[in-house]
């Protein structure tokens, strides 16, 4: 059995961490006004969808000395999916929002093992994915050097939810993110800007669920690091296409035996390659 995405405390803790975390940044703010202040408020007030690819990685490792290589089984493939992301920057106020929504669907390929008793027997097949994620940040943005740069420190809170179809059963999946990070923008020239952001962060909420077995378990907090790069060309002053590519670790914890089942602890990679119309309102 896999179990890809892990998180364990509450939803009011990570509420109270973003509040907390928020009044930090305004109470911090400082940012100096400069030549054309109002370029990032209107750069970032702005709506795009996107097509993309996402290569997932995923391995479980074995802590029972089962296997040779300590591997119990790895899956990996290219999932694609489709997103929307809504984004906006205040002009009196200094803060920075992003809305996000996304969703893949696709197969990816299985090695690993099925248990008879207590032997491992090596098995390969297809598995089914589909993922949604929602995704909210908020940030206060500081420029520098005039309009020529933006740096934004802000915090994010994502849920997840991933159906997995295995040949033999099904998995549920319910998982929550509270990442910082911070986002840097640069204006190139008039035609071009550029970004990258960089994050890290704890999952802090999860269950999983697998109907066949009578399986129900949370998960507990586990670390996740996220690296993004972008490129956007302005055809105009409302329009631009853009690419963005990002990494994406994530480390899991084993979760606790019921009914003589365990996910063990694993590590997930992911890399997403990401092609972007956007329009400014």
């Amino acid at each position: 059995m896999n179990f890809v995405i892990s998180f364990n405390k509450s939803i009011n803790n990570s509420a109270t961490y973003l509040v907390i975390l928020v009044g930090f940044l305004f109470s911090h703010h400082t940012a100096a006004a400069g030549e054309g202040e109002d370029f990032w408020p209107a750069y970032n007030r702005s709506i795009s969808a996107e097509l993309f690819t996402l290569q997932q990685d995923y391995v479980e490792f074995d802590e029972q000395g089962l296997t040779q290589n300590g591997i119990l089984d790895s899956e990996s493939g290219a999932i694609p999916g489709m997103s929307a992301q809504m984004r906006w920057q205040g002009k009196d106020i200094p803060l920075w929002a992003q809305l996000r929504y996304q969703r893949n669907q696709g197969r990816t390929s299985y090695q690993g093992h099925l248990q008879s008793g207590t032997f491992l027997v090596p098995f390969n097949a297809k598995t089914g994915n589909t993922i949604h994620q929602t995704a909210v940040a908020v940030g206060i943005p500081f420029q520098i050097r005039g309009n020529a740069v933006q740096v934004i420190p802000y915090v994010e809170l994502a849920q997840n939810r991933w159906r997995r179809n295995l040949l033999q059963y099904k998995e549920r999946y319910r998982t929550q993110t509270v990442d910082i990070g911070i986002l840097t923008q640069w204006r190139l020239s008039n035609r071009w800007t550029a970004e990258a952001a960089a994050s890290a962060g704890r999952q802090t909420e999860g269950r999983i669920h697998v109907d066949a077995f009578q399986f129900a378990s949370g998960f507990q907090s586990s670390g996740a690091r996220q690296l993004k790069l972008g490129l956007a060309f302005h055809i105009d002053s409302r329009m631009e296409i853009g690419a963005h590519w990002a990494y994406t670790r994530i480390r899991h914890h084993a979760t606790e035996i019921i009914n003589g089942m365990q996910a063990p602890p694993a590590m997930t990679r992911q890399h997403a390659l990401e092609l972007r119309m956007g329009w400014h309102y």
